[in-house]
């Protein structure tokens, strides 16, 4: 089924990754900052919302309701962490500071550049920078992204 695929992409990703000599590490925000918590809230309505807005589409209309309105399920970052680790992808979990810590590693592993969806990180001046939000990985397994020159 579905974790199915998620396990085969994965796997791809990985392979793809490992031809090109690239190597991947995983970081997952563990942090509650005390500063981020209105964005946090301000994110959790809005899930709310696409939520509601799902459950009502399903009750009026008993179709399935428009991609856009997809949300994560809950249990996405611990299956995924658990799937990365079963490639044997290093994955780290933030405790403190989320993006200080990756750049800090970034920075003591010589790390050549950042996948990301948070344009915070351009404020630590990174090697290289690229979008996690257009990752792709195409049929013949070739990755495709782009890139933000800073």
């Amino acid at each position: 089924g579905q974790w199915s695929r998620v396990n085969t992409f994965l796997s791809q990703f990985v392979a793809s990754l490992s031809l090109s000599n690239i190597e991947l590490a995983v970081f997952f925000n563990g942090c509650n900052e005390p500063a981020r918590t209105r964005e946090w809230i301000a994110l959790q309505l809005q899930r709310r919302e696409k939520i509601s807005n799902v459950l009502r589409h399903l009750a009026n209309k008993g179709t399935p309701p428009p991609k856009v309105w997809w949300i994560a399920p809950s249990c996405l970052k611990p299956a995924l962490r658990m799937a990365l680790r079963n490639l044997n992808v290093p994955v780290f979990v933030t405790m403190d500071d989320h993006r200080q810590e990756v750049i800090a590693y970034c920075r003591e592993n010589s790390c050549h550049a950042i996948v990301a969806d948070d344009a915070e990180y351009i404020a630590f001046n990174p090697p290289r920078y690229f979008s996690a939000r257009h990752l792709k990985l195409t049929y013949k397994g070739t990755l495709e992204s782009n890139e933000y020159i800073i």
